[in-house]
């Protein structure tokens, strides 16, 4: 930042269940921060600290000889108030001001919520609240990104499919400037004219946007100010590079949706999609999946010297057993089984056609559950950690176990088959595959896999599982003998 200043961090505990930090956007001069004294540890040594004291800077430490916590507070130092005082005390508002609102969110959303990436997505919340409040719209015609707003707001989406509406709409800010700039001055992207003809000349351009990024470099520095008021990123750098075909896919989805919604709700009669194919997104012919074995020799493996790796092998084995995505593995609860069957709604369907999957709890997945159930998971079902930490242990478990067979994978961005070891590629997304894998080998029927899976019955996802493997060839061919 060029002040010396250090950015404050924040954490929120709660005994063993919850331990979150995150940055807090605030920022101080290293003087003005005390830690909390640990007095047990400070008078073990024979120091004594006054009674009333609680806190004390680093160099008041070492030439006292405190023993001090990671954690303490901002303090306001002297009377007179100079610059330096009153920055500091709105900072130390600002942060009681983001505790309270942290706690609000916190007494809101239930302890069972609060995992992973939850105090990030807080704070973003509190020092960037114009990311996700909707503007409203004005009484005469509504704003084409002031509709994006409202869209958001209305509806119950993840914080990742909002951050990725986002993209897009940012990615229709450069276009708009792009054609002012290099077309027509008085272009504009408005809800009712929108057409086919400019929705396919935007996605040329998407496609394309890398190529005039480098063409344009002052151009695209300049355009983080034309930016329509409602997208203003909190980044002013811009860096644009070439996008595969999934995610021209994924792009047209959304944009799709959100016209959809648009005449679902009486907002506009204008259809601009009509006419456009979005395509489908493109994946390797042959997914990979762990084999039988494999996953055996990882729910059979030695970890109880690691008991963190323990702890998330086992909750991918149980993945593995359920085949349920990880948003909806992070949102179960004891209460979701009974009758030895596992019910839940899948994210992905929540909305206008909700699915119910009933999935049989067989007795590794049962052993799994037991194993933890005098275990503290915050009300959850199993000990998760969050999404990131939960894919980084996984690569780590296959490593340990050995697991490094060669599988192919499609490079979303080149679009070629590329092979690479099958730890270092591994996800959560890993043990729905092996799911569906496994019961693909045994019994080759969407119509059979897909209640226990949350696919629609025509989903393209099992086309790719319709090769027959090399062990079901072996037993069709010995039947000829």
């Amino acid at each position: 930042m060029g002040t010396g200043r250090k950015e404050i961090l924040i954490r929120l505990f709660q005994g063993s269940r919850i331990n979150l930090r995150a940055r807090s956007g605030l920022f101080i001069n290293e003087e003005h921060f005390e830690y909390v004294i640990n007095r047990e540890k400070t008078e073990a040594k024979g120091v004594k600290v006054p009674g009333t004291k609680l806190t004390a800077s680093k160099s008041e430490a070492e030439k006292k000889g405190f023993v001090l916590y990671d954690r303490g507070e901002v303090v306001s130092k002297g009377r007179i108030l100079t610059d330096d005082k009153t920055y500091h005390d709105g900072i130390i508002r600002k942060l009681d001001e983001l505790s309270k609102y942290v706690m609000e969110q916190f007494n809101k959303d239930g302890a069972y919520k609060v995992k992973g990436e939850w105090l990030k997505d807080a704070v973003c919340r509190f020092n960037h609240p114009e990311e996700f409040m909707a503007v409203k719209p004005k009484e005469h015609g509504h704003s084409f990104f002031e509709m994006f707003d409202l869209y958001l707001s209305k509806n119950e989406f993840s914080i990742y499919h909002i951050k990725n509406t986002r993209v897009l709409m940012r990615d229709l800010g450069r276009y708009e400037a792009f054609v002012r700039r290099f077309r027509h001055k008085s272009f504009k992207l408005e809800l009712d004219t929108l057409d086919r003809e400019t929705v396919e000349d935007f996605f040329d351009y998407v496609v394309n946007e890398h190529e005039y990024f480098e063409a344009y470099p002052d151009f695209y520095k300049a355009i983080m100010k034309s930016y329509p008021v409602e997208i203003q990123p909190k980044h002013k750098t811009v860096k644009v590079a070439l996008r595969g075909h999934n995610t021209i896919v994924k792009l047209k989805k959304k944009f799709k949706g959100f016209y959809n919604w648009l005449n679902e709700n009486g907002y506009t009669k204008n259809r601009p999609f009509e006419g456009v194919k979005i395509g489908s997104e493109r994946f390797s012919l042959h997914p990979f999946y762990l084999t039988k074995d494999e996953l055996m020799s990882i729910y059979n493996a030695d970890l109880s010297d690691r008991p963190m790796l323990e702890r998330q092998r086992d909750i991918f084995v149980f993945q593995c057993m359920i085949g349920c995505r990880v948003g909806d593995l992070m949102r179960m609860t004891r209460n979701k089984i009974a009758n030895n069957r596992l019910t839940y709604v899948p994210g992905k369907t929540k909305g206008s056609n909700p699915m119910v999957v009933r999935v049989p709890v067989n007795q590794i997945a049962a052993a799994i559950v037991s194993k933890y159930e005098k275990v503290d998971c915050g009300g959850m079902l199993l000990p998760f950690i969050s999404p990131q930490k939960y894919n980084y242990a996984i690569k780590k478990v296959l490593t340990l176990c050995g697991v490094t067979r060669m599988v192919t994978v499609l490079n979303p961005t080149t679009e070629e088959e590329e092979q690479h070891p099958i730890n270092e590629i591994a996800s959560s997304h890993l043990a729905r595959r092996t799911f569906i894998g496994l019961l693909y080998e045994q019994v080759p029927d969407p119509n059979l896999i897909a209640p226990l899976s949350g696919h629609s019955y025509n989903s393209r996802a099992f086309h790719r599982y319709k090769d027959v493997t090399d062990a079901m060839a072996d037993k069709l061919v010995s039947l000829l003998e």
